[in-house]
C-alpha cells in the first residue's frame, strides 16, 4: 500500500512538475528575448541562449515611448484610487449598515442595481461626462474618478459591517448571497432568451462559405 502511494505521489509530483515548466517557459522566453535582436529572436530553431542586445533593446524602448514614466503613472494612479476608493467604499458601507436614514433601503437597491449594468452600456456616456462636460481628457482624475465610488466595494464594506456588527454566519452571507442573485439572475435570464443568438454569431465567426 505505502508502495503504490509513493508511485502515485511520483507519479503526480512528475506530472505538476511537467506542468510547471510548461508554464515557466513563456516567461523564461520573454526574459531570453528580452536580451536578443530581432533576428536572434525569430530564428529556427529557437535557443534559450540569452542574448547581448539588452542595453540596445532598452535604449530602442526609451526612445520610442517614455516607458519608466508609463509605469510611474500606472504605479501612482493605482495607489492613488486604491486609497481613496477604500475610503469611500468603506464610509458608505457603513453608512449603510450603521445609521438609519429615510430611503436608506431604495438607495441601498440602487446601488445594487447598478452593478447589473455592464460597462459597454455606460462607457460612451461616462466618456462624454469626463471628456466633454467636465473637461477632465487626458488626465489621471478622468481615470480615478468614475471608479471611486464602486457599488460592488459598497455593497461588501456594507456587508462586512454589518457582520462585525450583528453576526457574520447570520447575515454577511445571507447578503452576499441576495446581492449576488441580484447581480447574476438578470444576465443569466438574457443569455437563455439569447444564447441562440450567441451561438450563431460563433459559429458565423468560425465556418467559412
Amino acid at each position: 500500500m505505502r508502495r503504490q502511494r509513493r508511485v502515485q505521489a511520483l507519479f503526480l509530483n512528475g506530472g505538476m512538475l511537467v506542468l510547471a515548466l510548461l508554464f515557466l517557459l513563456p516567461i523564461v522566453w520573454m526574459i531570453v528575448a528580452a536580451t536578443k535582436a530581432n533576428y536572434q529572436i525569430l530564428s529556427v530553431p529557437p535557443s534559450l541562449a540569452p542574448g547581448t542586445n539588452l542595453a540596445a533593446n532598452w535604449r530602442e524602448l526609451s526612445d520610442d515611448l517614455p516607458f519608466l514614466r508609463n509605469v510611474f503613472n500606472s504605479v501612482a494612479i493605482a495607489s492613488i484610487f486604491t486609497l481613496f476608493a477604500t475610503l469611500i467604499s468603506a464610509m458608505g458601507g457603513y453608512a449603510f449598515a450603521k445609521f438609519s436614514f429615510r430611503g436608506r433601503a431604495a438607495l441601498f437597491m440602487v446601488v445594487v442595481a447598478a452593478l447589473t449594468i455592464p460597462f459597454e452600456v455606460r462607457a460612451i456616456p461616462q466618456y462624454l461626462l469626463i471628456a466633454r462636460d467636465l473637461r477632465l481628457a487626458n488626465t489621471w482624475i478622468a481615470v480615478i474618478l468614475p471608479w471611486l465610488a464602486y457599488p460592488l466595494g459598497i455593497f461588501f464594506m456594507r456587508q462586512n459591517t454589518l457582520g462585525t456588527l450583528v453576526g457574520l454566519t447570520r447575515v454577511s452571507w445571507g447578503g452576499i448571497m441576495v446581492g449576488t442573485a441580484i447581480a447574476t439572475v438578470p444576465f443569466l435570464v438574457l443569455f437563455l432568451f439569447l444564447q441562440r443568438s450567441f451561438v450563431a454569431g460563433i459559429t458565423a465567426g468560425a465556418v467559412k462559405d
